[in-house]
């Protein structure tokens, strides 16, 4: 089996957290589950040295965010990570800051690092 974390900031509480992801039999990475983590251990625990390419779509049992329980995400392509999105056409990344008009869904793979603190 093949898994790995990605880490996402929650833009309501500022906290990051894991999310786990795993290769399923039709080759595409899912979400499976997300726990609470801090950056420092997250950087210890080598969560930055695996990358994948993915639309991540979520597992029936994937619970959302730890602190705003959303399920979704923006996918920020400046900075290159993910942060909690509760949909409309206005986003802040809470990595970098980053303010961002007319989001619209995409179905494209993206690339995805373990961390990259």
């Amino acid at each position: 089996m093949n898994a790995m974390v990605i880490l996402q900031k929650c833009g309501q509480s500022g906290k990051t957290f894991g999310i786990r992801v795993q290769q399923m039999e039709d080759g595409e990475w899912y979400e499976t589950w997300a726990f609470p983590i801090d950056e420092a251990r997250a950087g210890r625990e080598g969560y930055t040295s695996m990358n994948i390419k993915s639309c991540l779509p979520q597992t029936a049992e994937y619970p959302g965010c730890p602190y705003c329980g959303t399920k979704g995400w923006f996918y920020d392509s400046n900075c290159k990570k993910i942060s909690c999105y509760h949909g409309g056409t206005r986003h802040s990344c809470p990595w970098c800051g980053g303010e961002y008009d007319d989001i619209a869904p995409s179905q494209d793979k993206l690339d995805f690092s373990g961390g990259d603190l």
